[in-house]
């Protein structure tokens, strides 16, 4: 099990929040998204993004391919989703 996760919520939520693995009673499984960052980095978990990751970010803000690894992980009924760089 990943250290952290994304609760995505469902179809209707606008926002997403990182949870600690280890507050978690999960009995479901998760999917992943590993990509390739290229020459730039997509939004990463760091001191000063961890706060307003585990309180809520706006879908809109992360970069698409999260947007779309998240409202595939919606669309397919999984609760969390585990990003490689956050």
């Amino acid at each position: 099990m990943p250290q952290r996760l994304i609760d995505v919520g469902s179809a209707g939520h606008a926002s997403i929040r990182l949870c600690e693995s280890s507050s978690l009673d999960i009995s479901d499984d998760y999917v992943t998204l590993s990509h390739c960052w290229g020459g730039s980095q997509p939004y990463t978990l760091t001191k000063s993004t961890a706060e307003e990751l585990a309180t809520g970010i706006s879908i809109t803000e992360l970069p698409k391919t999260f947007q779309d690894a998240i409202a595939a992980a919606r669309f397919f009924q999984f609760r969390y989703l585990w990003i490689d760089s956050l």
